[in-house]
């Protein structure tokens, strides 16, 4: 017994042992949030002021000393995100993931993201005075120094990643991504050419790609061969959700001008929406040098804000949807496949070999080809249908980036005029820029080079690349852009749907349903008194207006129906539903399964099981329903198996008492007991999440959340005939600027400030956020100087 003792004594000292040493491993990790740190390249001190979520204030004597800081602190708590950021455009991912992520990489060599990044940088190195490039290299300067002296991430660590200079061509890359991820025609244009092409042109009126006159537009104010098909989309789909970093989706912005308000000032609110992960994609910092002040949230690897405000301005962005892509069909040389035909000439196509490192495998030597029209993506797209080969043109490629430039402009603008002359700059991605001031004017713009295509061309289709009359004739001017800039009605707002026509022309784009717009228009025109408090209520609003009318229609198509029992039981819950996605209430449930049911029975015949499930994980299938279950005439209704027309409400009141049946085999027979907010769940997930056992370190979740799809607080989650709807988007912050109470203004963040998982800013946010909190924005140094931590930057003086 008493060696079994010593035995046990002995076991439990190592555990002890072994906890306290893993204690203390992991302090070495965390971030410094005071006391002092000497770093070589600044020139005067900087002082650091974090506030009590971890946000830091920078206070500099310039520019440089400012930006090498805000590198070095935002190294030091989301090293590793930027890690993947900056491997995603060049494709560099496999070196650190594996072969898995090999096709992803693949592709993204072939969009030849890096080159333009190379291009670009190079163009700004020999601006020697750019101001742009000084606070760039500044920033760099900053991370290079926290890879130099500070610890290694964890993530770093478990992956063997070797730490290696951040340099401008990451900048640049980091902005690639960006552009590539709001550009929808890469998922939707091969399954919208695969229906046209197979099926019809009848079968694209109900898909809601061309402007319908009669829904929520974006006011304006001025004062088919067949190439790419649905295996296309679904690789391209694969391939994102295989991304460890969060694609952009959608957002929500909207400026009250005085006349709106009860204070008389500007009221500004924005929440751009991003798939979620963890850490979040904003980084928040405040800067302020003697003649410059920003509040700004910041990309991974990026140093100027993307959103910002101080005292006299703010400005912040959603989607603008555009179509800034166009596939080609090329004409191939049957005596040599290296020539392809173009305006009556033979043309050779350029080559590239892309030498591809992969984790513990040989590396792998691909080769791009290249047409006048772009990247030819037979291989990295899914499957080419028909002959030759297809090439990715877009405007991301065809013109000097100057975003960065565009970027800084934006960070330092005092007035709409000086937003628009940084606006001009920005040729990719397509953006709607919302802008309020101190001296009360509100602001919208759509920014991007928009794309003059010729009358006939079908932007949604593959082209004919080998006449050249499918080739774009250029761009319109920025001022040809939609706009508002004080309107009459005293406010703007975008909610990612369909801009207004300028001077009868509708730019096309993938642009969401009128179903957020409409609900903002109609609550801001509910009243002039509105307040802060009044706009945080708004972003957290759940209620659907064009839901609401949906069920109308639906409802009106089962007047005649004869039902019994949990059918009868759901048929009235709907009745009564006012289109609030309530986590208390059962209608969400039963609506999002009859929603899913109707379009099973109206198209799967059609396209089958794998093209239906790509159609419904698309933006598509939001436009195809309100204007689906309205059309009596529909082709969709015509019934492939059974080959015959099956009436409308034959085919919805069929749909109701399967999806109810569904619903009970998941949920059980008790509809009362049925509530949203039971498989409407939220969950932030980590890159290495995926590990089980290091998902239940790094992930941040689960919660159970209220709300729904194309509300205003939008929480995004894949339609399927699973028993959970599991959120994958949602606002990546929510902000509040009142310029009323300037040092008031408030905004939330997903999770936290932190991406060091043991941090205690990590996911100090996360219940504040879902139960529809904030915190401030602070900008006043004497409260932060009561309340704040100060750490210390000095300059290495040897």
């Amino acid at each position: 017994m008493k060696t079994i003792k010593r035995l046990l004594k002995g076991i439990l000292v190592l555990i002890i042992l072994l906890v306290i040493s893993l204690y203390f491993y992991l302090q070495h990790f965390k971030p410094k949030y005071k006391g002092e740190l000497t770093l070589s390249p600044l020139e005067n001190k900087v002082e650091v002021w974090f506030d009590s979520y971890g946000i830091p204030h920078i206070y500099a004597e310039n520019k440089n000393d400012l930006y090498m800081a805000m590198g070095y602190l935002h190294a030091q708590e989301r090293l590793f995100q930027m890690e993947l950021v900056r491997r995603i455009a060049p494709g560099r991912l496999s070196e650190i993931l594996g072969k898995d992520l090999l096709p992803t990489d693949k592709f993204f060599r072939t969009l030849g993201i890096n080159l333009s990044s190379q291009e670009a940088a190079q163009k700004l190195r020999a601006q020697t005075n750019n101001p742009t490039l000084k606070e760039a290299e500044a920033y760099l300067s900053g991370i290079n120094e926290f890879l130099k002296k500070g610890p290694t991430p964890l993530e770093y660590e478990l992956l063997g990643i070797e730490k290696t200079p951040f340099t401008l061509e990451d900048i640049y890359n980091a902005v690639g991504y960006m552009s590539f991820s709001f550009a929808a025609a890469h998922k939707t244009d091969p399954l919208v050419s695969f229906i046209n092409a197979e099926l019809g042109a009848s079968y694209l009126k109900d898909l809601g790609l061309k402007a319908d006159t009669t829904r929520q537009m974006i006011p304006s104010y001025f004062g088919d061969p067949i190439g790419l098909n649905e295996k296309s989309s679904a690789k391209l789909l694969e391939m994102l959700n295989q991304l460890p970093v969060s694609p952009f989706i959608g957002s929500n912005g909207w400026v009250l001008g005085p006349s709106k308000t009860k204070s008389g000032k500007v009221l500004f609110a924005n929440d751009p929406h991003i798939a979620f992960s963890q850490p979040s994609v904003w980084y928040e910092a405040y800067l302020e040098t003697p003649d410059f002040q920003l509040y700004g949230y910041h990309l991974a690897g990026y140093p100027f804000a993307i959103l910002g405000h101080n005292r006299q301005v703010a400005v912040g962005l959603t989607m603008l949807e555009n179509d800034d892509v166009d596939f080609f069909r090329e004409k191939e040389n049957e005596a040599d496949s290296n020539q392809y035909l173009y305006e009556g000439e033979w043309k050779s196509f350029d080559y590239r070999d892309e030498i591809i490192k992969v984790k513990d495998e040989e590396d792998i030597v691909f080769q791009v080809k290249t047409s006048l029209h772009g990247p030819i993506v037979n291989g990295v797209l899914g499957e080419i249908v028909g002959p030759g080969p297809v090439a990715m043109w877009w405007t991301y490629n065809k013109l000097p980036n100057q975003v960065l430039d565009a970027t800084r402009k934006l960070n330092n603008a005092q007035s709409p005029e000086n937003v628009t002359d940084a606006l001009k700059l920005i040729h990719a991605p397509g953006l709607n820029v919302m802008y309020g001031d101190a001296k009360g004017n509100v602001a919208w713009w759509a920014t991007a080079r928009l794309i003059k295509r010729p009358d006939h061309v079908n932007s949604f289709t593959i082209l004919n690349g080998a006449t050249g009359e499918d080739d774009p004739l250029g761009y319109f001017e920025f001022a040809e852009n939609p706009h508002s800039v004080n309107p009459p009605a005293g406010y703007v707002f975008s909610a990612n749907n369909q801009p207004d026509s300028v001077n009868g022309y509708y730019y096309p784009g993938y642009y969401l349903p009128e179903d957020r717009a409409r609900r903002i228009k109609q609550l801001i025109d509910s009243k002039n008194d509105w307040d802060k408090e009044d706009v945080k209520q708004m972003l957290m609003d759940e209620t659907s207006p064009a839901v609401a009318q949906n069920i109308g229609v639906l409802l009106s198509a089962m007047e005649n129906a004869s039902l019994l029992g949990n059918d009868q039981k759901a048929l009235e819950l709907l009745q009564a539903w006012d289109g609030k996605f309530d986590g208390q209430s059962a209608a969400p449930i039963i609506y999002t399964r009859w929603l899913y049911t109707i379009l099973e029975k109206a198209m799967k015949d059609e396209l089958g099981q794998d093209k239906f499930d790509l159609f419904m994980s698309t933006d598509l299938r939001k436009r195809t329903f309100p204007l689906l279950i309205a059309n009596d005439s529909s082709s969709w209704w015509y019934n492939a198996d059974k080959k015959a027309v099956e009436p409308r409400q034959e085919v919805i009141y069929g749909a109701l008492t399967s999806a109810v049946a569904s619903l009970e085999d998941d949920l059980g027979k008790n509809v009362d007991k049925w509530r949203w907010w039971n498989i409407h769940t939220l969950t932030h997930n980590h890159a290495l999440g995926v590990v089980p056992l290091l998902g239940k370190v790094l992930n941040v979740g689960d919660f159970h959340v209220s709300s729904g799809e194309e509300v205003i607080n939008n929480w995004g989650y894949p339609v399927t005939t699973e028993n959970k709807y599991r959120v994958s988007f949602g606002p990546s912050t929510r902000r509040v600027v009142d310029f009323s109470d300037i040092e008031n203004s408030e905004s939330i963040l997903p999770t936290g400030q932190s991406g060091v998982f043991h941090s205690r800013h990590y996911d100090d946010q996360a219940q504040m956020y879902v139960e529809g909190k904030f915190r401030k924005m602070a900008i006043n140094k004497k409260e932060l100087t009561t309340s704040g931590k100060l750490l210390m930057l000095l300059p290495d003086k040897e």
